[in-house]
């Protein structure tokens, strides 16, 4: 059975760039999953039960505060970016 996987699970998202209605669908369908595994482990070895994993996806109270820090945070990631660029181009980790 193995033999019949994949040796890796990736999306090749550079072939899929220019095709937003593809890579939304993506990442909706990665939700989906996600969340029925969720579900399907839920109330085992004391993790949450369905129904507090249900209310809780249905209070949008947490939204905008995750939405505001994973754009802070994707700020910052291009910003340690740059600086690895220019401190890969000054030979820094050549040393």
């Amino acid at each position: 059975m193995k033999e019949l996987q994949p040796t890796e699970d990736k999306i090749d998202f550079g072939v899929i760039k220019s095709r937003f209605k593809d890579v939304s669908r993506v990442i909706r369908d990665m939700g989906i999953l996600t969340a029925s595994a969720q579900l399907r482990s839920s109330g085992r070895q004391g993790s949450a039960a369905a129904d507090e994993l249900i209310s809780f996806g249905e209070d949008n109270s947490w939204h905008q505060i995750l939405f505001d820090y994973a754009a802070n945070y994707a700020n910052q990631v291009k910003k340690d970016y740059q600086a690895y660029l220019k401190d890969n181009k000054e030979g820094y980790f050549s040393k």
